[in-house]
């Protein structure tokens, strides 16, 4: 090695998990380095996402969380409690733990007085709920080792903060959840569908009262109050969508492929089923929101709210406090038991034993998790004998077994137990998979009442410390106090990773949070590091999706398709129609149709009735609703430039901060508000704001659509928007060779120009790759690092084979498929013809396999001699003349795909020129093909992905579009 000094080559065989190489000279000889070989394999670990890492790293810190927001609890109660019982909270710390393991050997792990004990405790409240009940509604002297239990376990117990505006009540109001938002998603989402698929609910005051009527009752089982919800309601039998809604809205198990019918669906969605009561329900969502588009999303959302409204004002049962119905819900359990015990020991003596005494599956013992008998176990172990937690029971099986063996006893009690059971009232439970439902509000009110009634013989409540609260004030801030996750996790020391900016130092507590930690700047941070990047200039920020900016790209790159009688739409006529249809009128939030383009044609610009519309789907997919809210909000026709640049930044602020209610409105307030340096915004406009729900990324950044660009026939230089709004192209048709737009993004994309030896991993941290990718790239570096630095000079060539997909191997061996001969492959499909194809095949039979290879030739034959947009025969001793062309069914503008089996078919030349740039086909073709096309398809001739290609009647979608240029 030491004597060659050419040139050589370098093979890589890049994987995500592994990178082989080799090294060999010009004329392919493997070179040797060291007395040994010069090829090899690196082997490294797959990079993950951070996905597992990030859910893993959220339990944890909630549960720490938890812990302090405990101890800060303690903290403020401790002095105290020392003064009746020095050992209280130590005790309370040991409980977990069996009386061996105990640092204080008491007998009692939480009363230890002499007039009190944990007897007389359990005697008094059987549960937690029955001590909160009576601290509320007794106002006599309490133990304060009582009131610090019952703040305890509030705070344990704390409830969702999913909706921030929710009453003192806790409970909510449906009328705002049907009237705001449901009947509105609903009729947005019905102008999406065919009608046959449109979901009937439009009557919002009777909806209303059937919810408020119908989802609360104890009297009716869930199946019961969906088809009392269908008989309130008088929906038709027919409308399957509909009543699989109200199935989900009253907590069934429903197909969501029946709600929200998908064309072309795939097994995944079509069989996916999902139910809020149950309990893999949060193992679910994540998959149902990648498989619903935003309108159906926005619906899925509400529909959850009222579930819950409904399981809230369930529970709750009309009691004044959740401890309250608890209680009652403890009262009900204890009669149902008794009444059930009794059945079985005057009934059936012989199965009480198996219901009661022994831990089985799917009996009362696992139903409770624990049984008390000497019965449950062989062993002598007295701890397992009379308990085991985490029982397995289904529910459904257990009542299933009860109404069996009671079912041919006939007296008042079993009559009564069955048709609980069919109500789903028999035997509640405390703690259910519906406590999640509960918000914060509830437990909220109950700790104020508690407090309040402490204070008037628990002076230490009202003390004030040098912050100016007392320590009532304290528990309460703790209390509803979420570090908000655009501040992210906050430290007292300089150790940790994290964004958060201190303003001073020293302990932080929610009521010195914002004194001490820089709440506007953090956020900032954590916005830059956390916006999407723009698709094609990845140094840029994107755009919220509900931009106005970004909603008028949407709009203006979906019309500027639209032909008119088969010629593309005029520059004028397509801003007419923006301004008229769009913009104007206030109509911003519906979509528009073809149909209704064609109306307006006719009626406002004078075409023939029968004109034609093509180039866009039979509705619209975009709006400018952003624009039409800002309308309404201001009560203006027309958007001013000032208020359109309010409006910018108030949509990316509610993008952002979306989930943080107070904090976005103080950003709208600072900046707007009446008493803002500039006010543009009264107090209710500001309050009709943040109802809004903007949210989402866009995948363009503003700088991207301001790019400047020249028009190389005429010069004339314009941005990507202003082209797009004065002339008639798509944004695929700008960044074509006729605009010099492509050559400016080159110029603009960040690359590394450094030498090999120069590039370090940090230099890989910016490029927006994926983790795996990353990975690959850098091992692969590596190599090649210490290549060059044997061979003491860089290669003259390098060769790159990446990994196959998944999608490429053969299911059966994992290794790559291996293609059959063309001619082959023909005769065979010829063979299995059941048509009258003969001629064909005597044809084929006089081919070479070289002959195949020809484009126009090979898709001849596998369009059965027929031109594919119009089943015409071809003549094929013309076949090589310009009579014939091979075209592209996804243009060539939009994506560069040169499959013969997925994306070529061969037409006359008059067909592809009628076609043009335009996709989909029209619908003309389709109409008079579509049964060729798919007898081309159940003979094999056509892949079903070429199929989907030519009878597809929508057209690409902005993440479709994204994703062709990241291919």
């Amino acid at each position: 090695m030491k004597n060659y000094s050419g040139d050589y080559y370098i093979g890589l065989d890049m994987g995500t998990a592994s990178v082989g190489w080799a090294v060999t000279d010009p004329a392919y000889h493997l070179l040797r380095a060291k007395g040994k070989d010069m090829w090899g394999v690196r082997l490294f670990s797959e990079a993950n996402t951070a996905a597992d890492r990030r859910s893993h790293r959220t339990v944890r810190r909630n549960l720490q969380r938890a812990k302090v927001r405990e101890n800060l609890l303690k903290d403020l109660f401790k002095e105290e409690i020392k003064k009746v019982d020095p050992n209280f909270l130590d005790r309370l710390e040991e409980s977990k733990y069996y009386l061996e393991d105990k640092e204080l050997k008491d007998k009692y792990m939480l009363f230890n007085d002499k007039e009190f004990t944990d007897k007389d405790y359990y005697d008094a409240y059987p549960t937690i709920f029955h001590l909160i009940n009576d601290l509320m509604n007794n106002k006599d002297e309490r133990d304060i080792r009582l009131v610090f239990l019952a703040c305890l376990n509030i705070f344990k117990h704390r409830g969702h903060f999913l909706n921030e505006s929710l009453s003192g009540d806790g409970i909510g109001d449906v009328e705002s959840l049907v009237k705001d938002d449901l009947v509105y998603q609903i009729e947005a989402y019905n102008d999406t569908v065919e009608e046959e698929n449109r979901i009937l609910l439009s009557d919002k005051e009777l909806f209303i009262d059937a919810l408020k009527s119908i989802l609360p009752s104890k009297t009716m089982s869930s199946t019961s109050k969906e088809l009392e919800l269908e008989k309130a309601l008088r929906v038709a039998s027919s409308a399957k969508n509909t009543k699989a809604l109200l199935k989900l809205l009253c907590g069934l198990t429903v197909n969501i492929s029946v709600i929200f019918p998908h064309e072309d669906a795939d097994e995944e969605y079509t069989s996916m089923k999902i139910s809020f009561s149950s309990s893999d329900y949060e193992e679910k969502e994540s998959k149902i929101y990648q498989l619903l588009n935003e309108d159906e999303i926005s619906i899925f959302e509400t529909v959850k709210k009222i579930h819950d409204w409904g399981v809230v004002s369930f529970i709750m049962n009309g009691h004044k406090s959740l401890s309250e119905a608890r209680v009652e819900m403890y009262e009900k359990h204890k009669s149902d038991l008794a009444k059930l015990k009794k059945v079985y020991k005057t009934h059936i003596p012989e199965k009480y034993d198996a219901m009661f005494r022994i831990m089985s599956d799917n009996n009362y013992c696992s139903y409770v998790g624990k049984t008390s008998s000497d019965k449950a176990s062989q062993t002598s172990d007295k701890k397992t004998r009379l308990q085991r937690r985490g029982a397995k029971c289904n529910l459904e099986k257990f009542f299933n077994t009860i109404k069996t063996d009671i079912k041919d006893i006939e007296t008042p009690e079993c009559e009564e137990i069955k048709s609980d059971i069919d109500k789903g009232v028999f035997l509640p439970k405390q703690l259910t998979a519906s406590n999640g439902a509960i918000p914060y509000q509830l437990h909220m009110h109950e700790l104020e009442v508690i407090l309040a009634n402490a204070s008037a013989y628990l002076p230490f409540l009202l003390e004030k410390d040098d912050t100016g609260l007392a320590v009532k004030e304290k528990v309460l801030k703790l209390f509803e106090f979420r570090i908000p996750y655009y501040v992210g996790p906050v430290y007292n020391d300089k150790k940790h990773n994290a964004w958060s900016v201190r303003k001073e130092d020293g302990p932080i507590y929610p009521w010195n949070f914002e004194q001490k930690i820089d709440v506007r700047e953090s956020a900032e941070q954590f916005i830059e590091r956390m916006v999407r990047h723009c698709t094609y200039m990845t140094d840029e920020k994107a755009l919220p999706k509900d931009s106005l900016l970004y909603e008028r790209y949407r709009v203006l790159n979906e019309i500027n398709s639209l032909s008119i009688n088969g010629e593309r739409i005029s520059a004028d006529l397509k801003k007419d129609i923006y301004d008229d249809l769009f913009k104007k009128g206030r109509n911003n939030k519906k979509r528009v149709s073809k149909k209704r383009i064609r109306e307006y044609l006719v009626n406002e610009k004078g075409c023939d009735r029968d004109v034609e519309v093509t180039g866009v789907d039979d509705m619209l997919a975009n709006v400018l609703s952003s624009y039409g809210k800002f309308q309404d909000l201001l009560d203006t026709d027309t958007l001013t430039d000032s208020q359109e640049q309010m409006a910018e930044e108030i949509i990316r602020w509610s993008t952002i901060y979306g989930d943080s209610k107070k904090f976005l409105r103080s950003k709208i307030e600072d900046s707007y508000g009446e008493n803002s340096s500039c006010p543009m915004l009264s107090k209710s406009q500001i309050d009709k704001l943040i109802g809004y729900k903007f949210r989402d990324w866009g995948k363009f950044s503003r700088e991207f659509l301001n790019l400047e660009g020249a028009d190389r026939d005429t010069g004339e230089i314009m941005t990507i928007i202003g082209r797009l709004t004065s002339e008639s192209h798509n944004i695929m048709e700008l960044l074509s060779d006729k605009y010099t737009y492509k050559e400016t993004l080159e110029e603009k994309v960040k690359t590394i120009d450094k030498t090999l030896n120069e590039i370090t991993h940090e230099d890989l941290e910016g490029l927006y790759i994926s983790s795996p990718v990353r990975r690959m790239a850098w091992q692969t570096i590596l190599i090649l690092k210490e290549i060059t630095d044997v061979m003491g000079k860089p290669p003259k060539k390098i060769f790159v084979e990446m990994a196959r997909s998944e999608e490429e191997k053969d299911k059966a061996t994992g290794k790559g498929k291996r293609k059959d001969s063309r001619k082959k492959k023909l005769e065979d499909l010829y063979k299995a013809c059941k048509d009258d194809s003969k001629s064909l095949l005597d044809s084929l039979s006089s081919k070479d396999e070289s002959d195949l290879r020809a484009k126009k030739l090979y898709l001849y034959y596998m369009q059965k001699g027929r031109c594919m947009y119009s089943g015409e025969v071809i003549d094929l001793g013309r076949l090589a003349t310009d009579d014939y062309d091979i075209d592209h069914i996804y243009p060539q503008s939009v994506v560069k795909d040169d499959s013969l089996e997925h994306n070529m078919v061969l037409v006359k030349r008059d067909y592809n020129n009628n076609k043009s740039n335009n996709y989909p086909l029209p619908v003309q073709w389709q109409s008079n093909m579509k049964m060729f096309w798919k007898n081309l398809r159940e003979d094999g001739f056509i892949t079903e992905e070429k199929y989907k290609r030519l009878t597809r009647k929508d057209s690409f979608t902005d993440d479709e579009l994204a994703n062709f240029v990241n291919r």
